[in-house]
């Protein structure tokens, strides 16, 4: 019976040290698509800006 519960406790653990790494995972998934966005987004705002400097240049 003690063999039993040394295999369950380790599977426990196992389970959780993989529940952890996957819910981490998924954290640094979504903190990867939000930076990927804002780069996108502060990338377009630059490209505007500079569309608007040569329009000023031209005049």
């Amino acid at each position: 019976m003690n063999e039993e519960m040394v295999i369950l406790a380790a599977d426990d653990a196992a389970e959780a040290w993989v529940g952890a790494v996957g819910a981490g995972g998924v954290f640094l998934l979504l903190i990867v698509i939000v930076w990927q966005i804002a780069a996108t987004w502060r990338a377009r705002m630059l490209a505007a800006r500079e569309e608007q400097h040569r329009q000023l240049a031209g005049k």
